[in-house]
């Protein structure tokens, strides 16, 4: 598919390029990568870019890349490319020229897989969510000290007073929240579908949006996984053990679970399926997991129709 791979290792001070079988390493500002870029020559809609990402460190590279036409670019977790390097590597050596060269054999592999870099306000979303779960935690912890006996008249005021400044807060980083959102046409359409589909509040859409940015875009087998609900195979030659669910982002998966709680008492689907599946003998814990499974690939089934413009949102 590609003619060009290209692989960046990032550091505080410096990136290495590789490229064309040889390293450049060079000083990580935009003034030295994009005299890197100017001696480019090689098609650009026919190159990959495989990115190290590196918590914000990479941000100057990627942006000077996408801003000289480069659009083929993959921002790869450093998680996923150790173990793949463990999978391939017959030495325990590691510098960074050595990761910028691996970047490469990943991307290669993997390169059906991989979604390209979108620009967009996902970073700033993701953190202002983070924010409102912080202040939540903060609220819960002062509420159960409101509750702890032999409190004075001036504490519990004073608590109470924090509290309502905590929940001033929320409602003033969840409306900041709710603008970004609305400054992306994409986003405020999925964002009003989702408030749309039986089961979904204005909590767990946004906890979609902000930490979901790959629905709509994958199949159902990895948005499951994403989201900690796909039963996991642990098989043995003729034993076959029971499939468990592990991983995945835990928040995602507590608000789907309440989600879920709440659609077994409304929605008559959901009823009959669960009593179908208890009479098969499965345990109430087993049926809710599967529930949570079939909402959010059905979840991710619409949103894909939105972003494709298959579905009119009334």
């Amino acid at each position: 598919m590609y003619q060009t791979y290209i692989g960046i290792d990032i550091a505080k001070s410096k990136i290495d390029i590789a490229f064309n079988k040889k390293i450049y390493t060079i000083k990580n500002n935009a003034i030295d990568i994009e005299k890197f870029i100017i001696n480019l020559k090689i098609d650009k809609s026919k190159t990959l870019i495989a990115i190290d990402l590196t918590g914000g460190l990479e941000v100057i590279a990627r942006d000077c890349f996408y801003n000289n036409d480069f659009k083929n670019i993959v921002l790869c977790e450093g998680f996923k490319v150790k173990r793949f390097s463990q999978s391939i590597k017959h030495h325990n050596a590691k510098t960074d020229k050595q990761d910028a060269f691996l970047l490469i054999e990943y991307a290669k592999t993997f390169e059906k897989d991989l979604i390209n870099y979108c620009p967009n306000n996902q970073l700033e979303l993701i953190k202002l969510f983070n924010r409102i779960e912080s202040l939540k935690q903060y609220k819960s912890q002062e509420k159960i000290k409101l509750s702890s006996p032999n409190l004075t008249s001036f504490l519990k005021q004073q608590i109470n007073d924090f509290i309502t400044y905590i929940d001033n807060d929320i409602k003033n980083t969840t409306q900041q929240l709710k603008d970004l959102i609305n400054s992306s046409i994409e986003k405020k359409e999925i964002y009003d579908y989702l408030l749309t589909i039986k089961g979904i509040g204005q909590e767990l859409a946004l906890t979609l949006l902000s930490t979901l940015p790959e629905l709509g875009h994958i199949n159902k087998s990895k948005i499951s996984a994403i989201c900690g609900v796909a039963p996991i195979p642990n098989e043995s030659g003729k034993t076959i053990f029971y499939r468990k669910t592990r991983g995945g982002r835990p928040l995602i998966k507590k608000k789907l679970f309440m989600a879920v709680l709440s659609m077994i008492r409304y929605n008559q689907e959901f009823q009959n399926k669960i009593k179908s599946m208890v009479a098969r003998g499965k345990s109430k814990k087993t049926c809710i997991m599967a529930l949570m499974r079939k909402f959010i690939i059905i979840i991710n089934a619409k949103v894909r129709d939105v972003i494709n413009n298959k579905l009119i949102i009334s």
